[in-house]
């Protein structure tokens, strides 16, 4: 669990945050087994000591709904620069999330996915997922990836047609 101070509203909240690790150890010619399991464990744990003080993860105040400032950067990384995560910081605290994506799905267009990611860009994959299937339905890039490959097949055989009569046409006046 991750301790945090807000820098809005002065409230202390707590999040999870999850790693895997590994770590490695080795036993020359299979002489030290157990040493290598013991060294290849404490490596584990010396990583994932690293790991879990050096994680971030973009999680918003419950009270007043903002992102902190080393959490702005994590999300800044991942949406451009220009990002602003706590522009919809009370919107964030005046919907639930559930409801919000309800909202989202009902409406089932680009723009609604674009600004539900943009009031909760922790769900973001997911909003992408869905938007790219509003773009392209499952059902059209089907039928369009089997239009594609029938029209590829159509100018094959015409590409091998027309070959044929050439080399046939050719063929009358060589002999």
């Amino acid at each position: 669990m991750r301790r945090e101070s807000c820098v809005g509203c002065s409230s202390i909240f707590e999040y999870e945050i999850k790693r895997a690790v590994s770590g490695g150890g080795h036993s020359s010619f299979w002489l030290n087994n157990a040493g290598a399991e013991v060294s290849a464990e404490s490596r584990a744990r010396a990583n994932l000591i690293r790991a879990l003080d050096e994680a971030i993860e973009p999680v918003h105040c419950p009270t007043c709904g903002m992102f902190q400032p080393n959490m702005v950067r994590v999300l800044r990384e991942r949406h451009g620069k220009q990002y602003e995560p706590n522009l919809y910081a009370s919107e964030r605290i005046a919907v639930p999330t559930a409801s919000a994506w309800r909202t989202a799905s009902s409406a089932n267009t680009r723009e609604s996915y674009n600004k539900f990611k943009q009031v909760w860009p922790t769900f973001s994959r997911y909003a992408d997922e869905r938007a790219k299937e509003v773009r392209y339905p499952p059902y059209s890039r089907k039928l369009m990836s089997s239009f594609y490959w029938i029209a590829w097949a159509l100018v094959a055989v015409s590409f091998v047609l027309l070959m044929g009569l050439s080399i046939l046409g050719d063929s009358k006046y060589l002999g």
